[in-house]
């Protein structure tokens, strides 16, 4: 049996598994029965708001839960015959338990009396409860950070790692509840501005309380209650009370020998010994937040890492034992971040960051390409690239209440940066039968600089107690992109006789740009009584570019102007948007309803040329949403949007790139906007008591009018690319995940399953292909509950891959790549800790042929000192010296397959010490409580 094949079986088993797993509830409702009962006071008044609680009496987990209602009265539904113990508490009250039997008929248990506690002394008192880990809020999934304890200094990102319905890839990026997460709040606040990792990579996963992942309106929409579409979504970091007042942080230095690694292309950079250090350091109050960062380390972390897990095990996003990013690099970063509250409604936040970094990379390509209805070719490239880069960035966020009618908001950023950068490439293109068709040699050197900026101005103006409202919106932003390159090729071509035609290239390329984004808004909002709000806007956007591409041919040492590939261009997009939205709120049900008419105008101009360019169109937008709240621990959403996407000024250019002589690009002015629909629905419940959550999703795009490509492809394999509009397309995609406990086993077990599928559209040589993908994606992942000696965690990934094209069916793949992962941290005693980890990637071999699979095992030994303020731990990672950063892709035009070396097996020893004492862990034990 083939690798593939029991993979395939393996998966197959799993999908039963869930399956059966998530019939268990149904086939157990088979016989179930209603508890009913009323809890009164020692007067025989109603008591409301009792917590009623079934126990099973072999093992106390608890059946059910009710609250009493305003008669005193409660039902525990949905109960399977047996023996259970009755509980009942109130804060005031004594509790109250008492064992009682259901039979095979509903049950009417005896009335319960609360009686008053009274004062108790005692002298020493422990309780040991199990918190409850999520409670889903309107609007808000919030889960307990206590409820999910990590290794002590632990950053915030190892937190998220472990919350159901929380994935964090190995580069950081963060998917709650299948979005990714655009945004990071610690208590509300922006943290170094909009970049996630900035937070979850920086801050101590002692300092949290609670993660609050929820989609967070715009200003505009805050202001008037009213969901304009523009939600992105975000977790807040809700701080401890003792991590609000004084400071905190942490510093963290590490060593180790040189990488054993032949990797020529690195320089010095494979060659050094390796190093890291950081600092974090913070300083709360309740008006007053201040932050600073630093980093250097020539590891592989991102410049704004600190302390990331030394063994990195297997984690939700499916592994990553010593994924280190691609190619070699040294960074440095600092970053100083703050904010001041001067009353409840105003503050000013402001970030600076400043980072550099040199990277050395080396990748091999092997691509199978679609080049017409019975022609197809192999490609493989292998190139290298040096690049240095310096950043910096500002951004400030403030707002002023001026009295209880008017405030004003302003959100602002800024960033400079400058790229250096040369590469080299070799490819090579075989027909199917292996003979030559075409080869380049490319060497490329550019120097960029970049600096842009934005603002909003954000008014709003109450005029009466009801809720009449306007609203008024300014704002800009400017980029200015400035890049010169020296461009050096030389192709050979097959010309169909035997021989080969060379063509060489010897260029400088300037390119100088400038955009400019500007508009305003203005609504007005009436509300007409029970929870109704209609909305009235209007709104005028203007987006104004300019290009100049300066392209000079080295002939003999001079250079010479090339008319046909330089080029100017301006163009200015103007929009003119009114529409109204209508919004309904009760306890349970929220909803929207807009429609939105827009209208826009294209002005573009060929400098140099007698040329131009002008277009207008209209189009109607409708949107939907709506959002229905079950109860406390289930919810509901669905929405509805559509949207235009215009033309970026690259693709409207008449004019021809060839830094990839292979593969020419040629925009297209005849282009007009794409329209999308977008739909998507999903569904949530956590059940606070058992700990079983579900999350269900439904998403469909349909793009009509959409932009793609269209290729001409010669005898020699030649392309050029144009982008054109062609008919529609959509995408969709459908999955979920499932969460239990199972307590007989001291497990949490959390499936997940995910299919997507989509049909694309391109024309090849004239012809219409169709390229249909689709992709199942299934993941286990099983860990132990109890975290006090062993914190284990296991679990895998299967992707099921199937490409699909209209013209060339030859070309059709089906594919599937698989990870299993583990790792497991023993805590020895007070002072000691070990960990393990393991990931293996398992690679398809029917797709390019075969090749190694990558087993990455990481292992650390540590001890904590200095009253668990400290740890020395000893550590390595990709032991066995096999990451190749390899990754594969398809498109409608060809399926890849990146192989690029990085950096492997390295041992370091790290020291971290944690600073302020606030937030000091207890003395002794290895886990933070």
């Amino acid at each position: 049996m083939t690798t593939s094949s029991m993979l395939r079986r393996a998966a197959y088993a799993m999908l039963v598994l869930l399956g059966g797993i998530a019939a268990r509830p149904a086939a157990a409702a088979a016989q179930q029965f209603d508890v009913r009962g009323v809890v009164v006071d020692s007067a025989k008044a109603p008591v409301t708001g009792a917590m009623v609680v079934a126990l099973t009496r072999t093992d106390s987990v608890i059946a059910a839960f009710a609250t009493s209602g305003g008669s005193g009265g409660y039902i525990l539904r949905r109960l399977t015959p047996g023996d259970y113990i009755l509980q009942v508490t109130r804060i005031g009250s004594k509790p109250v338990r008492r064992d009682f039997t259901l039979g095979n008929a509903n049950f009417t248990a005896d009335t319960v009396v609360m009686l008053e506690s009274g004062p108790v002394e005692l002298a020493e008192l422990t309780v040991s409860a199990e918190h409850i880990p999520i409670v889903n809020k309107p609007d808000t999934l919030e889960y307990n950070a206590d409820a999910f304890k990590t290794r002590i200094n632990a950053s915030v990102e190892e937190l998220l790692k472990r919350l159901p319905g929380v994935t964090v890839e190995s580069d950081g990026t963060i998917t709650a509840q299948g979005k990714q997460v655009q945004q990071v709040l610690v208590d509300g606040k922006e943290f170094f501005g909009n970049d996630p990792k900035m937070a979850t990579r920086n801050l101590p996963a002692a300092a949290i309380d609670k993660v609050q992942v929820l989609d967070r309106k715009s200003d505009a929409a805050e202001f008037t209650g009213i969901d304009d579409g523009q939600e992105i979504t975000t977790v807040n970091l809700v701080l401890k009370p003792n991590a609000r007042v004084g400071y905190f942080g942490r510093a963290v230095g590490g060593a180790g020998p040189a990488p054993d690694a032949d990797v020529a292309f690195a320089g010095s950079k494979g060659d050094d010994p390796r190093y890291t250090g950081a600092l974090n350091l913070n300083r709360f109050s309740p008006e007053t937040q201040l932050s600073i960062i630093g980093n250097r380390n020539n590891v592989g972390q991102s410049g704004f890492s600190i302390g990331q897990p030394v063994a990195m095990g297997g984690g939700r996003g499916g592994g990553g034992a010593g994924s280190l990013g691609s190619g070699f690099s040294e960074t440095m970063a600092i970053g100083l971040n703050g904010s001041r509250q001067f009353a409840k409604n105003s503050w000013l936040r402001g970030s600076y960051f400043l980072s550099t970094g040199d990277n050395r990379q080396q990748a091999t390509t092997d691509e199978q390409l679609l080049l017409g209805s019975a022609v197809s070719a192999n490609r493989n490239e292998l190139a290298t690239s040096q690049s240095d880069n310096v950043s910096h960035r500002l951004n400030l966020n403030a707002q002023h209440q001026f009295n209880d009618w008017n405030q004003l908001r302003f959100r602002g950023n800024f960033n400079a940066g400058n790229n250096t950068s040369s590469s080299f490439s070799q490819q090579e293109t075989l027909r199917p039968d292996g003979s030559f068709q075409n080869s380049a040699i490319s060497r490329v050197a550019t120097d960029g600089d970049n600096l842009s900026g934005d603002g909003r101005f954000t008014y709003s103006k109450r005029f009466n107690q009801a809720g009449r409202s306007l609203i008024a919106e300014a704002w800009g932003d400017l980029s200015e992109p400035d890049q010169f390159s020296n461009l050096n090729s030389s192709t050979d071509i097959a010309n169909g006789q035997g021989g080969v035609i060379t063509r060489d290239i010897l260029q400088t390329q300037r390119r100088e740009s400038q955009t400019f984004t500007y508009g305003q808004r203005l609504a007005l909002t009436e509300p007409l009584g029970n929870g109704a709000v209609l909305e009235i806007f209007g709104q005028r956007r203007a987006i104004s570019e300019d290009q100049n591409y300066d392209v000079r041919d080295l002939v003999d040492g001079a250079e010479v102007p090339n008319t046909d590939l330089s080029r100017a261009f301006e163009r200015t997009y103007t929009y003119l948007q009114g529409g109204t939205r209508f919004s309904r709120n009760t306890a349970a049900l929220r909803w929207v309803v807009g429609l939105e008419v827009q209208s826009s105008d294209l002005q573009g101009t060929i400098i140099g040329r007698d040329e131009s360019i002008d277009n207008g169109f209209t189009n109607v937008l409708p949107s939907a949403n709506m959002r229905y709240q079950f109860n406390q621990g289930s919810n509901f959403t669905l929405n509805y949007r559509t949207s235009t996407r215009d033309p970026s000024l690259n693709e409207l250019q008449p004019f021809v790139d060839n830094t990839d002589p292979l593969r020419i690009y040629a925009g297209n002015p005849d282009l007009t906007p794409q329209f999308q629909h977008n739909l998507r629905a999903d569904f949530r419940r956590f059940d606070q008591f058992t700990f079983r959550n579900i999350y269900l999703f439904a998403n469909v795009s349909h793009n009509r009018n959409q932009i793609v490509q269209s290729r001409l492809v010669d005898d020699q394999g030649r392309q050029t690319v144009m982008p054109v509009n062609l008919g529609n397309g959509w995408n969709g995609s459908i999955g979920g995940s499932y969460g239990t406990p199972i307590r007989s086993l001291g497990a949490q077990v959390d499936l997940e399953y995910n299919y997507s599928r989509s049909l694309s559209q391109e024309l090849v040589n004239n012809v219409v292909n169709e390229s249909r993908t689709a992709n199942h994606n299934i993941g286990l992942r099983v860990q132990n509950r109890s975290k006090e000696v062993f914190d284990l965690n296991a679990g895998a990934r299967w992707g099921f891959n199937d490409v699909a094209y209209s013209i060339n069916s030859a070309l059709d793949q089906n594919y599937l790549n698989s990870t299993y992962y583990g790792e497991g941290t023993w805590f020895v005693n007070e002072a000691w800790s070990a960990n393990a980890s393991a990931n293996y990637q398992v690679f398809d071999q029917n797709l390019f042929g075969p090749r190694d699979n990558i087993m990455m095992v990481g292992a650390s030994i540590g001890r904590q000192m200095f009253d668990n303020r400290g740890e020395i731990r000893i550590y390595g990672v990709d032991l066995l010296n096999e990451n190749n950063g390899i990754s594969i892709t398809s498109s409608s035009s060809f399926i890849r397959e990146r192989q690029s070396p990085t950096l492997g097996r390295r041992v370091m020893v790290q020291f971290s010490y944690q600073l302020g004492s606030n937030l000091a862990p207890p003395g002794g034990g290895g886990r933070r409580r």
